[in-house]
């Protein structure tokens, strides 16, 4: 499987109008392109890099391998730039690509 990593962070002062607008309406949007299949939304505890920002991560599973690459190309720039035109320098984020090896869960 294939997941999309998005590293976030932010200026502690807009954490709870991010957070709101992350969980209503972007990721709402990315999932509504049709190239994840299932998301995760984390708040990162540790380490605090920085006292005066927070940090949160989304991992996004991809539907196929060729849906990240289409989902690049055709939907992130937008959602990126709405991203950016809403909280600007406030926000820094990262995005990787992962492949998971292996899941495994304990009943």
């Amino acid at each position: 499987m294939i997941v999309y990593s998005v590293t976030l962070s932010l200026e502690r002062e807009i954490e709870d109008s991010w957070l709101a607008w992350m969980q209503q309406e972007h990721i709402p949007e990315v999932m509504q392109t049709g190239f994840f299949s299932h998301y995760r939304f984390h708040k990162i505890l540790e380490p605090v890099v920085d006292p005066d920002r927070v940090s949160y991560n989304v991992l996004y599973d991809v539907v196929s391998p060729s849906a990240l690459d289409t989902y690049r190309r055709e939907a992130a720039a937008a959602l990126q730039e709405k991203h950016q035109q809403r909280f600007g320098e406030q926000v820094i984020a990262i995005r990787s690509v992962l492949k998971q090896l292996h899941s495994q869960s304990h009943a």
